[in-house]
């Protein structure tokens, strides 16, 4: 009876031991798991952002009238507009538009400027920029003739922007 009880306890350690264990190997499972998933979740919200920033290149270079010679906004009759939708995904934090030659701040615009950044952009001629946390080099665009009056930034969600011809170049501003 004696060896029955000190058996039973036993048994009970090792089932603890066995659960202990379990959690223990669960939880590595899951972090390594994040850890090696992580990086390919982020790179819808990249998808999204190069779908947009496509579809707005195509946008700007696609006209509703006879007037324009070529089929790009850049070729409309000056002061003439189009509303283009723009959506930010929820994986950046903002999208800004610069004029490539002159990339400083403007607080008003949501864009407080930053050296390094500015000169990046200038080196290479980026009109629009994706930001993470830092610059997101990687999906920087270069769209003709775009550049707007004011740089500014818009941060995730949907956007009204309105593009016009101003002659020489296409400006771009926020319309919510």
């Amino acid at each position: 009876m004696l060896l029955m009880k000190i058996y039973s306890r036993k048994g009970s350690i090792d089932t603890v031991f066995v659960f202990i264990l379990a959690i223990v190997v669960i939880g590595f499972i899951l972090v390594f798991g994040v850890n090696i998933l992580g990086p390919f979740l982020g790179t819808s919200s990249d998808a999204q952002l190069i779908v947009e920033m496509d579809r707005l290149d195509v946008d700007i270079c696609k006209s509703s009238g006879e007037e324009c010679r070529g089929g790009c906004y850049w070729n409309c009759p000056e002061g003439s507009g189009t509303e283009v939708d723009f959506t930010v995904p929820g994986g950046i934090n903002r999208v800004c538009f610069f004029d490539p030659q002159e990339p400083g701040p403007n607080p008003a615009g949501n864009w407080e400027g930053d050296f390094l950044v500015e000169k990046v952009i200038k080196t290479k001629g980026y009109n629009i920029v994706p930001f993470k946390e830092s610059i997101y080099q990687d999906l920087a665009r270069k769209i003709p003739k775009l550049k707007p009056t004011e740089n500014f930034c818009i941060g995730p969600g949907e956007h009204k922007l309105w593009v016009t011809n101003v002659g020489d170049r296409l400006d771009i501003e926020v319309r919510e």
